[in-house]
């Protein structure tokens, strides 16, 4: 079984899978027939290693979609219909068996076993596995608030499994948090969107020191999460009278993409759940903002936001403009003005630069 991260990297560290995946391998016992869903499998190395099983994969990015689809494909493995559900759907049959690699956020961990509880039989059996390293308590005490019996395995290769049996009765939860803007504005999002239930430092900062001109009416937030962005740029245009502009928010994570639904609506919004911009026209927008991800899980990882850098130069009309946030150490100026006509300088402090560059 051949299985590699998609889209491709150059940097060799990064691995498609862990000895997590590994250790669930090894210790996993089902017959054919069971009915067994797979969640958090961010490259597909569970799915096409049980493939057979027609395991139903629980994908909550894009890029994890064309990831399990690439390797499906390399692999000359298919996929029904039925294989891929969002952590909206409700499986196609109860299932009897259960893996989850434990994300970071401990509360996209809980959204996750509640999906499974909720769609499973009365005897499901959950394996969940991380590595060590990333050990946090609240995975047992999660764990143990749907489960009677939650036991962890010995490590092995310092990644290790939690065995959850005994499905506890419950009340379905809302899983959505609400995030303070400010004293008038708070913003609902789904359990696992980025910066949970507040506002991420960075984006504040990128808020305190966005230069908007009226003459831009065609915008994209870039890795929009909530829509905090949009909403602020919404609200500018609004005071000062402005020409109301189309928002465009793009966003790889269908949890956060759902949650900026919630908070704007209009025929100038626009959504698009996508991983490297495929919907967006070339030389469309006047600008494009955004506080741009470079940790995924618990990697650093700026090859996805380079890449994003150059597909938002295709996306910007001549003259357009592009802002970002960055963390200071990232030092993204330099690419950026190999590929922009120039650059300036916004705002800087001890952790953060805003950055803007033109067409």
């Amino acid at each position: 079984m051949k299985i590699i991260r998609f889209p491709l990297t150059k940097n060799k560290s990064l691995q498609a899978w862990n000895a997590a995946d590994e250790l669930i391998m090894e210790n996993f016992q089902a017959n054919d027939n069971t009915v067994l869903a797979i969640t958090n499998d961010r490259f597909g190395y569970l799915s096409c290693n049980l493939n057979h099983m027609k395991p139903i994969s629980v994908v909550a990015f894009k890029s994890q979609e064309l990831a399990l689809n690439y390797n499906l494909e390399e692999n000359e493995l298919s996929a029904t219909e039925d294989s891929f559900v969002s952590p909206f759907d409700s499986f196609p049959n109860k299932v009897e068996q259960a893996i989850i690699k434990v994300p970071k956020s401990m509360e996209l961990y809980r959204l996750y076993l509640e999906q499974i509880c909720e769609n499973s039989t009365d005897d499901i059996e959950i394996t969940a596995a991380f590595m060590t390293k990333y050990f946090n308590k609240q995975m047992v005490e999660i764990s143990e608030e749907y489960f009677e019996n939650v036991e962890q395995s010995k490590a092995k290769k310092k990644a290790r499994l939690i065995i959850m049996k005994g499905k506890k009765s419950f009340e379905k939860h809302e899983l959505i948090n609400n995030v303070k803007i400010n004293d008038k504005l708070s913003l609902k999002q789904y359990y696992g969107v980025f910066a949970s239930s507040k506002i991420d430092i960075a984006t504040r900062y990128l808020l305190e020191n966005l230069p908007l001109f009226k003459s831009e009416l065609q915008i994209m937030d870039l890795a929009s999460g909530n829509g905090v962005i949009a909403n602020h740029i919404i609200d500018k245009y609004k005071n000062n009278k402005w020409q109301t502009p189309h928002l465009h928010l793009v966003e790889d994570s269908i949890l956060a993409i759902e949650s900026s639904k919630l908070n704007l609506q209009g025929d100038n919004i626009h959504f698009y759940y996508d991983a490297n911009m495929e919907s967006i026209e070339a030389e469309s927008m006047d600008m494009i903002v955004s506080n741009p991800p470079f940790h995924f899980e618990h990697e650093e990882n700026t090859e996805i936001s380079l890449n994003l850098f150059r597909k938002a130069h295709s996306s910007l009309k001549s003259g357009g403009r592009f802002i970002l946030v960055y963390n200071r150490h990232l030092n993204y100026n330099p690419f950026l003005k190999s590929i922009f006509e120039k650059t300036n300088f916004v705002a800087e402090s001890n952790r953060f630069v805003v950055l803007e560059c033109w067409k």
